[in-house]
């Protein structure tokens, strides 16, 4: 190569031969360049053209393909990478490198679909091997030749055990999540079973005495993992810290704050709980206030008009959507459960309430029970058609299907306002890009400083370690001259903007 024709010659030994043969000493320095690079009157920045090779953009810049060397030599983290690749080279590496299907779960994947593993999915047949898993961003890496589907159950069977999990999106590997990021490029970590659903129980009985009341005795919060099993008071504590950790966290604090309430007041009436968390906490309006106590005058009044045995106590079920920053999603539905016994049959029929029957309950059967369901979206209330349900399973497994697809028919909208998901291709393109932009020779000191750079190569003493000429080059200082054993290589390929 032209660049090293000027470099000191040494006797050097290959292989097995016994008498050595003349050749470069590729290890020779001279800092120079490193003199030119940290002044600001020698160098300009320009982004290197797409495609161009180190001396395509020597040409387009002096005049001469054999300038490219300075390219190098003024741009550490050139020397370190490589050159930049072309777009087109770019993108066939990322796929060479990232080549799988990678599927994204809300499952809890700790103890399932582990490496090795052979999956099928229930819609698409599809079947694959497992690779790897990001279980941090509930992704599944899978070596297949098909293609799993969104929104289908895939099954694998682990020793003995049959694992079952419903995917949420389909993507190639270059192009899934790498990380998740927020407005200062800073990386945030994220949870990995969100959007979830999480379900808030309010235990309420009715009071007559010293006045008519409606107290609630006890709330319990769905953990992460199932809004069936509630979380441990332990539980709420940790969530609450790890709320914190995970940018504002919101689901977390404000279930802390939920239960703080509760245990803090001698009695904890409706009231008091509108009053004081739905306005004072989560800053809602104030016409909330008195409206749980109405719908339950309501559902009295109507097993009273039925002629039935009116109930005192009660179960009032919230379930709302966590994003993966454990914050409550704004502006997506939630539904709403009241469950209570009732002795007859009986119908609502005033304007504005969202359900509209009450069923008969089997007296013996404990599990048998009303749940009037709701669908709410910030004001707007819709009546659920299968509404009421006879037991909490089958209100709470109702309550999952209808928020479950919701989630699925809009889960590539429900990534945190705050968050930027970058994939891996998107990795690939900024670290290119970083290489494109570079630092170069001044054109009008090119000449110059080649020139001095080879006269000082040449005259260069390889028998010590060190020497040093007493030579300027236009005002940058001092150079030195040196001949070490290592050496250093580059890669070609291309960039992109102009010169």
């Amino acid at each position: 190569m032209p660049y090293f024709k000027n470099y000191p010659k040494v006797s050097y030994k290959f292989g097995n031969e016994t008498s050595g043969t003349e050749f470069q000493q590729v290890g020779a320095y001279i800092d120079v360049l490193d003199l030119a690079k940290d002044n600001l009157s020698s160098y300009q920045k320009i982004n290197i053209y797409n495609g161009d090779r180190p001396d395509q953009a020597s040409f387009g810049l002096y005049d001469d393909a054999e300038y490219y060397w300075t390219m190098f030599m003024m741009n550490d983290h050139v020397k370190l990478r490589g050159w930049p690749l072309s777009y087109a080279e770019l993108v066939e590496k990322v796929q060479r490198e990232y080549p799988h299907q990678t599927l994204t779960t809300r499952a809890n994947l700790a103890d399932k679909f582990l490496v090795g593993s052979t999956i099928s999915g229930s819609t698409s047949g599809a079947t694959g091997k497992v690779l790897r898993r990001r279980v941090d961003l509930g992704q599944i890496i899978v070596e297949t030749d098909d293609t799993f589907l969104a929104n289908e159950e895939i099954t694998t069977t682990e020793d003995e055990q049959v694992n079952t999990a419903t995917i949420d999106s389909v993507v190639e590997e270059y192009n899934a999540t790498h990380h998740y990021e927020d407005a200062n490029g800073n990386y945030i970590d994220v949870f990995p079973n969100a959007p979830l659903i999480q379900r808030i129980s309010y235990e309420i009985s009715y009071k007559t005495t010293p006045t008519t009341r409606y107290v609630i005795d006890d709330i319990k919060v769905s953990n992460f993992s199932s809004i069936s099993t509630d979380f441990s008071l332990g539980e709420v504590t940790t969530a609450a810290i790890y709320g914190n950790l995970i940018q504002g966290g919101t689901a977390p604090i404000i279930t802390a704050a939920l239960v703080n309430l509760l245990q803090t007041e001698a009695e904890l009436t409706v009231t008091e709980f509108e009053t004081q968390f739905l306005v004072g906490i989560l800053g809602l309006d104030a016409s909330v206030i008195g409206g749980i106590s109405g719908q339950l005058d309501v559902i009295r009044g109507a097993i009273a008009g039925a002629g039935g045995t009116v109930p005192t106590s009660f179960v009032f079920h919230t379930f709302t959507l966590v994003d993966n920053q454990l914050n409550y999603l704004a502006n997506t539905p939630s539904l709403n459960m009241f469950e209570f016994f009732s002795d007859v049959s009986a119908s609502i029929s005033i304007p504005l309430i969202p359900f509209s029957e009450i069923e008969a309950n089997i007296a013996e059967d404990e599990d048998n029970k009303n749940l009037v369901a709701y669908q709410s979206t910030g004001l707007i209330f819709t009546e659920i058609a299968e509404s009421p349900y006879s037991s909490r399973a089958e209100g709470f497994t109702a309550a999952e299907t209808i928020l479950n697809n919701y989630i699925a028919n809009n889960f590539a909208d429900l990534q945190p306002a705050q968050l930027t998901p970058v994939t891996f291709r998107e990795v690939y393109e900024r670290e290119n890009e970083e290489l494109q932009n570079i630092r170069i020779v001044k054109p009008d000191l090119v000449q110059s400083l080649d020139a001095q750079y080879k006269k000082l190569m040449a005259e260069s003493n390889i028998d010590t370690t060190v020497t040093t000429a007493n030579t300027n080059f236009r005002g940058i200082g001092s150079s030195t001259t040196s001949t070490t054993s290592s050496s250093s290589s580059s890669s070609s390929g291309g960039g992109s903007s102009g010169y």
